[in-house]
């Protein structure tokens, strides 16, 4: 794709924030360029920014120094419409939350979702007419949808199921936009625009619905809503359940849909990539049938690089900020209480420093001996 280049050089605070609003992955990447080094430090809406540049500061904030970091202001915008599930629970709260949903998400629970996953891929390309457009984002955002909620939300209700989704993006779009954000300030809490409010009203009634149509499952101690109503940990409440739900509906949906949709957009820019993908795949239905079982997935090595090589380019979650909650160093540079430091994915996985001609999409950089 076309990149945008900008020059950040004389801009002021207000006028980086006008560029962010208009194209935040060109402006964070020219930051990086013009200000090169292990972290690019300026002033952001009155707030003191630290762009990682350095994966072992970026690993410092997310691992070593954790519990003295508190998820940014951007991502507590959004408690608004998530409330506070998995996405913008509190740090201190975030581990115990997790470790009661692990056993939805583990591997073997996610094989077992495979053939329903499969059912329903094939089922969207028996109905693809060949030559005819699609909007192939809107399509794959309806797979995704279908597979989170036949197989995490084990639920039927396919209308009201798409209504949830549909409410959270609208509500989270409508939140974030500069007009939101110009009316509410910045860093000054989260106000329901009347969009977003009507929005957040049909999530509510649409996820209601989403529960009642639950399927008996066989093992309450790995289905998903199970977990989070159990009594072995504690019952949580409903408002509990929902933020959870909702959190898990966004991460499981939308990132997921944004991730295929730019894989296709790159294999459609590299038709040689996309002829030896092909033959992957079809040799794969051939020898199975069409049967496809998650142990199959293990010969399926160029397609896990194609997958690979899209989310560094073209990665589905291209930035995360975190607020520092006291005074502390990272390497180097000292922190006051409330900077806010950026890890940008959409910067370090374009960084000719860590890969080489970064800007080509090239699968085969994830070779092993590579």
């Amino acid at each position: 794709m076309e990149q945008r280049t900008i020059s950040t050089a004389s801009m002021r605070s207000t006028e980086l924030f006008r560029h962010f609003r208009k194209d935040p992955i060109a402006l964070l990447r020219t930051l990086a360029k013009e200000r090169p080094g292990e972290t690019c430090d300026f002033k952001f809406a009155g707030r003191r920014i630290l762009l990682l540049q350095d994966p072992v500061l970026i690993e410092q904030v997310l691992v070593e120094s954790a519990p003295s970091f508190e998820k940014g202001p951007g991502l507590l915008r959004s408690k608004a419409v998530l409330g506070d599930g998995l996405l913008t629970r509190p740090t201190a709260g975030h581990p115990e939350r997790k470790r009661r949903l692990q056993p939805a998400f583990r591997k073997a629970q996610a094989d077992a979702h495979v053939p329903a996953i499969c059912e329903i891929a094939s089922a969207w390309a028996g109905n693809v007419q060949a030559n005819t457009p699609v909007n192939l984002h809107s399509e794959m955002m309806g797979i995704t949808l279908r597979a989170v909620s036949e197989t995490i939300f084990n639920s039927t209700a396919l209308p009201e199921t798409q209504s949830v989704a549909e409410s959270v993006v609208t509500a989270l779009r409508e939140l974030y936009s500069p007009l939101v954000q110009r009316q509410n300030g910045v860093g000054r809490g989260c106000h329901h625009s009347g969009e977003t409010a009507h929005a957040v009203e049909r999530l509510e009634s649409s996820l209601g619905s989403v529960l009642k149509a639950r399927r008996p499952t066989l093992d309450p101690r790995s289905d998903f809503f199970s977990l989070l109503a159990g009594e072995q940990d504690g019952a949580l409440s409903p408002q509990e359940i929902r933020d959870d739900a909702v959190s898990v509906y966004l991460a499981g949906h939308e990132s997921t849909a944004n991730c295929l949709s730019w894989t296709w957009y790159a294999l459609s820019q590299n038709p040689n990539v996309a002829a030896e993908f092909h033959r992957e795949i079809d040799a794969l239905s051939n020898a199975t049938n069409f049967a496809i079982a998650a142990p199959d997935f293990t010969s399926l090595t160029y397609t896990r690089r194609i997958l690979l090589e899209s989310m560094r380019l073209y990665p589905p979650a291209w930035m995360l900020s975190r607020e520092a909650r006291e005074p502390l160093h990272l390497g180097e540079h000292a922190l006051s209480a409330h900077d806010i430091v950026v890890a940008a994915q959409c910067v370090t996985h374009v960084d000719s420093r860590y890969y080489e001609d970064p800007m080509r999409f090239n699968p085969d950089r994830w070779l092993p001996e590579v």
